[in-house]
């Protein structure tokens, strides 16, 4: 997967990621040919992408909680 900046880049938080959602969102993204890349970010680097510095803009939030 090469990423432009016409990509669209979705993330999730979390203080704990697996490679496995990602790459299953990716595979999708891909099967319908949608040029989106998913991204799972540790909560540690959570304020690398919050506030003025950030490196692109933020266009939606959601918060989920993990039921188990």
């Amino acid at each position: 997967m090469t990423i432009t900046k016409e990509t669209t880049l979705i993330v999730s938080f979390a203080a704990k990621q697996n490679s496995l959602g990602a790459a299953m969102h990716n595979a999708g993204y891909a099967a319908i040919g949608v040029n989106a890349a998913y991204t799972p970010i540790t909560t540690f680097q959570m304020e690398l992408f919050t506030g003025e510095e950030a490196p692109f803009e933020v266009m939606g939030k959601a918060l989920l909680e993990a039921v188990k």
